[in-house]
C-alpha cells in the first residue's frame, strides 16, 4: 500500500479518536451543566446567554461545541479529499449531527426549553457513533 495513503488512513483514524474523545468530554460538560447549573427564571435572551457565559462548564461546553464543529468539516474535507469513502460517510453524518447539537443548544438557552436539550443529545449519540462506525470501519 502506497505510503501516503497509509499516513492519510492513519490521520483519518487519529482524527476520528481524537473526535470520540472530545465527544465524551463534551457529554461530561453537558451533564455537569445540566445537574448543578440552574438558569436564573427570565425569558430574555440576553440573560440568559449572559448567565450562560459566566458558568464555567457551560462556557467551556460551548466552545470545545465550536471546535468539535471546526474539526468536523475538517476531517470531512480530508476524508473527501483523499477520497475515502469509510470517512466521507462519517465525517458527513459527525458533522450533520453536531450542526444539530449546536442548533439544540442555541435553542435551549435561548427559551429554557428541555426538548432542545434532547436533542442536542440525540445529536451528541449520533456524532459519537458516526466517528466509532468510522473507525471501526477502518480496522482501528
Amino acid at each position: 500500500m502506497d505510503t501516503k495513503v497509509q499516513t492519510t488512513r492513519r490521520a483519518l483514524r487519529s482524527q476520528g479518536l481524537g473526535m470520540v474523545f472530545t465527544l465524551t468530554i463534551q457529554y461530561i460538560l453537558g451533564m455537569i451543566s445540566n445537574l448543578f447549573v440552574q438558569f436564573p427564571d427570565t425569558s430574555v435572551q440576553g440573560q440568559l446567554w449572559q448567565f450562560a457565559w459566566s458558568q464555567i462548564s457551560i462556557a467551556a461546553h460551548i466552545i470545545l461545541g465550536l471546535l468539535l464543529f471546526i474539526n468536523a468539516i475538517v476531517i470531512l474535507n480530508r476524508a473527501l479529499t483523499y477520497k475515502d469513502r469509510t470517512w466521507t460517510v462519517a465525517a458527513s453524518i459527525g458533522l450533520v449531527s453536531i450542526l444539530v447539537a449546536i442548533y439544540g443548544g442555541v435553542r435551549f438557552i435561548q427559551t429554557q426549553n428541555d426538548p432542545y436539550s434532547l436533542v442536542m443529545s440525540i445529536a451528541f449519540i449520533l456524532a459519537l457513533l458516526a466517528y466509532v462506525w468510522g473507525l471501526f470501519k477502518s480496522k482501528f
